[in-house]
């Protein structure tokens, strides 16, 4: 098969695709990352090695269309999104019922709301990101910043709330028992992916980013003297910032006063 461009000129042959469809249980289905049979092979998980990518052969689990969820409707659009979304386009429960009291979501009606809170936002996304850039003023939000990478983002409402102060953010988060972490965050329409840091390298080029942004996301970042604050230094860009931030009820906790002596 081939296209004729505006000149009447056949271009080059092209091979057109054809997949079948997974059956409706695989709506949550990512090829890379439920791949039991990788998994197996693993020597530890102790480093989080089970939630990086570990992609089938070519040919193998990668040749089917994953679903959509029953009753999928069209998403909502920015920036009404960052506030609701179709509850029938990421039909899960167990984050609102795992993080209830901690103003992340809620459940009203036919949608997911979003009240801009979470673990560590108690007072919303919004003032918490007024309370860095006043203790931080050369943060600059808009203006030296402009590109954020959110690790353990949750339903990534830090990154939504930047969009208001014209900083892009790529929220990341693993697929773990809240693996509608991520599809709420596209949903939202906030830029984001599965990744986190574990064993290997971001897939991001060096000084990629001007802030990188941790808040209560539980990583051990001296561990194997400083492996993954390296990883950190290498993706900001020169007098970028690392913000991480952790509620000052787990400041009593010994391994975090370690983590934070350490550092």
């Amino acid at each position: 098969m081939g296209v004729v461009d505006d000149n009447g000129v056949m271009s080059e042959d092209f091979k057109v695709e054809r997949y079948n469809v997974c059956d409706p249980s695989k709506t949550d289905y990512v090829p890379c990352l439920d791949n039991v049979e990788e998994s197996k092979k693993l020597n530890s998980s102790q480093r989080g090695e089970k939630y990086e990518r570990h992609c089938p052969e070519e040919g193998k689990g990668l040749n089917r269309l994953v679903p959509m969820p029953k009753g999928y409707r069209s998403p909502i659009p920015w920036p009404k999104s960052r506030d609701e979304v179709w509850f029938s386009n990421v039909p899960h429960t167990r984050l609102v019922e795992d993080k209830d009291g901690q103003n992340w979501i809620s459940i009203k009606k036919n949608k997911f709301i979003f009240t801009g809170g979470g673990t560590q936002f108690i007072h919303g996304a919004d003032k918490y990101l007024d309370q860095i850039a006043t203790m931080v003023p050369d943060i600059a939000f808009g203006n030296d910043t402009r590109v954020a990478l959110d690790i353990g983002c949750g339903v990534a409402s830090f990154g939504a709330f930047l969009m208001e102060r014209h900083v892009i953010t790529l929220s990341i988060a693993p697929k773990d028992v809240h693996e509608n972490q991520i599809q709420l965050a596209l949903e939202r329409g906030v830029p984001a992916m599965v990744a986190l840091f574990a064993t290997h390298r971001l897939l991001f080029p060096s000084q990629a980013f001007d802030l990188i942004h941790c808040s209560r996301c539980r990583i051990n970042w001296t561990r194997d003297d400083g492996i993954l604050l390296l990883e950190v230094d290498r993706l900001l860009r020169a007098g970028g910032y690392f913000v991480w931030a952790s509620q000052p009820v787990y400041k009593h906790e010994k391994v975090l006063q370690e983590q934070w002596k350490d550092i």
